[in-house]
Order: C-alpha cells, then structure tokens, then sequence
C-alpha cells in the first residue's frame, strides 16, 4: 500500500441562496461527507483537479471546465488522462517507465 501524504474526512459544502426579500435564505447543499486520501505517487494535475472540485475561486472554476472542455474535445488528451487517472505513470514499474534497474 502506498504512503498516505494528505487526508481529508467529512468535507462539505453549503451555499446560501436567496429566496426573496422576505424570505429567509434557503441553504444548498452541494458536496457532504466527502472524503479522499492523496497516496505518494499521484500525479500534481489529478490533486489539483480535486482541489478545483471544492473551490469557491472563480478563476479556479473557470480553468477546470476549460479543462475539462478540452479532455472532452481532444481525443489524444483525453486518452492521456484517463490512462494517468486510472494508473499514475509513478505507480508503474521502472522498467515500464524506460528507467535503467
């Protein structure tokens, strides 16, 4: 089993919306309970993706549809990153990644 590096339990998230001017705010919410583990080896860009998940930064939000926009339009980009979300080229053995023993 992999070195856990970061842990995260519980994780929610809740938005305020208004419902009028006389109404109290109604509260949504959007993500409960979630929890994840980042294990040694995992690539930057599927941490980052994560973190993109539970941000509220605009320019965030706007990076990962672009992102993901693109993953869903370009064939040879979206192969590449399912084959590195699936199994991360560090989980690979050495020999596999071209590395001399």
């Amino acid at each position: 089993m992999s070195e856990v590096v970061v842990e995260a339990k519980g994780l929610q998230r809740v938005y305020s919306v208004r419902r009028g001017l006389f109404r109290a705010p109604a509260h949504l919410q959007a993500v409960g309970n979630i929890s994840f583990k980042l294990e040694k080896g995992r690539t930057l860009a599927v941490d980052m993706l994560n973190r993109s998940l539970l941000s509220d930064f605009l320019p965030a939000q706007s990076a990962r549809g672009l992102g993901l926009y693109l993953i869903g339009r370009i064939g040879p980009l979206r192969r590449a990153v399912l084959r590195e979300g699936v199994a991360p080229a560090a989980s690979q053995p050495r020999l596999m990644r071209g590395e001399v023993l």
